[in-house]
């Protein structure tokens, strides 16, 4: 073998071998997913992407370079609309592992696409090529390649070298996918620590998890179809879809014109309230996998205090927390004494020193305080 030739394979090998060490950083740190893109991108001379495709709870990531493509279709909901994603979606089934556009597009379509020509003229993008980075019941995510209209299509070396690659940059996929799970079951947790149900949401809105709680208390007026929380009647479903939206737009609605709590009817109870909130984004979050929590309360339920914890917290004798609970539970001085069978006066003298400890001056701010302290997570 030529000497020349030998001195070019190895320099492509190296290249390749760069990629690969690229991607399987950004499997464990997120935030390097789009130099990871990018490199190899440059390697077959593309721009780059990661596209989530229909079921995935992986928000778009872009290599640098496509930036401003990417910014265009999520403000446009192109998104959501690309018929070459479901497309992908069949080939791949058949069991092609790259899938390029003369796979899934005719002459004529490529020509006038079905994505629609603005989309096109505006990104400048026509030829591609594609691979399954994730493919799960929750989440399928393609890896796009992208070429500016009138480029040569992917040659057939290209395409074997996005062949050879392809296990690594899924290894890649697998491991961010799992810091996904981890992540957002950690949160899960954290919530369910509190006395409300809780729900989690991606980037689309689409449920992500249910605890245990949100799963009791949603039944029979909430329920999740198609990946998306619906309420059972229509105005609850269109104040639960307008809450939504109000946490996982790209710029959330004035505080004037966004709710962030709306009220679901029940028959035979009183209503639920679901609260939202935004997450807090995180820097090194590329992937944008939990959008918001919805919390939902129920105004019957009742959590009693803990004798034990108002005695770790305050200081208090066993007595002194079992006044304490029968305040809080609404009951008065003169109906603790009778229970207690003791006299009004020794139980105010326990009270006052009840006080003392808990630093209050009166029976309604004491009541308020362990009303307070009854919502703490356990």
């Amino acid at each position: 073998m030529p000497k020349l030739k030998q001195e070019m394979m190895d320099r492509e090998e190296s290249r390749e071998q760069e990629v690969i060490n690229a991607f399987l950083e950004a499997g464990e740190h997120t935030k390097l997913w789009p130099g990871a893109l990018q490199k190899l991108a440059d390697l077959v001379n593309a721009e780059g992407w990661v596209f989530g495709g229909p079921t995935s709870y992986f928000a778009p990531i872009c290599s640098p370079s496509m930036d401003r493509v990417l910014e265009y279709e999520m403000r446009e909901g192109w998104v959501d609309k690309k018929a070459q994603v479901e497309r992908c979606l069949l080939v791949f089934a058949q069991g092609r592992e790259i899938v390029t556009e003369s796979m899934i597009f005719s002459p004529s379509e490529l020509d006038r696409p079905p994505d629609g020509s603005e989309f096109v003229n505006c990104v400048k993008c026509r030829r591609f090529a594609a691979m399954i980075v994730v493919a799960e019941k929750q989440s399928t995510v393609i890896f796009e390649l992208q070429r500016l209209a009138g480029s040569q299509p992917f040659s057939g070396p290209e395409i074997e070298t996005l062949r050879r690659l392809r296990p690594h940059v899924q290894e890649a996929g697998k491991l961010a996918s799992r810091a996904v799970r981890i992540h957002i079951r950690g949160l899960l947790d954290a919530y369910s620590a509190f006395d409300f149900g809780v729900i989690l949401l991606d980037w689309r809105g689409r449920v992500l998890l249910v605890g245990p709680k949100a799963e009791d208390l949603m039944n029979p007026t909430l329920s999740v179809r198609a990946g998306f929380l619906r309420g059972s009647v229509g105005e609850s479903d269109a104040s639960l879809k307008k809450l939504i939206r109000s946490v996982i737009d790209q710029e959330p609605a004035p505080a004037a014109e966004s709710p962030c709590v709306i009220s679901i009817a029940r028959p035979g109870a009183s209503p639920l309230l679901v609260h939202a909130a935004r997450l807090p984004p995180m820097a090194a979050d590329r992937l944008k996998h939990a959008r918001a929590a919805l919390m939902i309360f129920d105004r019957d339920s009742h959590r009693p205090l803990q004798v034990s914890d108002l005695r770790q917290l305050f200081g208090l004798t066993s007595s002194e927390a079992d006044i304490a609970v029968e305040l809080a539970s609404g009951h008065d001085i003169g109906e603790i004494a009778r229970m207690r069978r003791t006299s009004p006066g020794t139980l105010r003298a326990q009270l006052r020193s009840i006080f003392v400890k808990t630093e209050t001056c009166r029976q309604a701010e004491l009541v308020g305080l362990l009303l307070r302290c009854s919502a703490m997570p356990r």
